[in-house]
């Protein structure tokens, strides 16, 4: 829970401080805008991470990451750009993907019940709430 804690205090830092990930480009990124430079190390990874908790983890941890994903996309989101949306989307679908389930079927139905049913909630409510910003794409 500490390190979803952590992980929810860089994503302020990221909001607040954008042109540190603008400014401050590694090798890596010469040839990335420095607007995309704030997607690629500063919300990237903290929304990856977060989905990497929410399909290995227990149901308290990956409940609270879940809720972490979805505070930070409702209280950031209108400083993405679309193409941002895109590849969040594509990040928050991972957590539905079937490979991933758990085995049994005491697992699922857990699953189904609280994970599932907690982030489709929460997707119709980012949609709700940013339905102008995300594209159609995504739509």
């Amino acid at each position: 829970m500490e390190a979803i804690r952590l992980i929810r205090q860089c994503a302020k830092y990221v909001a607040e401080k954008p042109h540190v990930f603008r400014e401050h480009a590694g090798e890596d990124l010469i040839n990335v805008s420095e607007d995309d430079r704030i997607w690629v190390k500063g919300w990237f990874p903290i929304l990856f991470e977060l989905s990497c908790i929410i399909s290995r983890c227990k149901l308290d941890v990956r409940t609270r990451a879940l809720t972490v994903m979805f505070e930070i996309m409702k209280n950031y989101g209108e400083s993405f750009t679309q193409n941002w949306w895109i590849e969040l989307f594509n990040v928050v679908f991972r957590i539905f993907d079937n490979m991933k389930l758990p085995d049994t079927q005491v697992e699922k139905i857990e699953w189904m019940t609280t994970t599932c049913n907690h982030a489709l909630y929460a997707i119709v409510d980012v949609f709700t709430q940013y339905y102008d910003f995300i594209p159609e794409s995504v739509v």
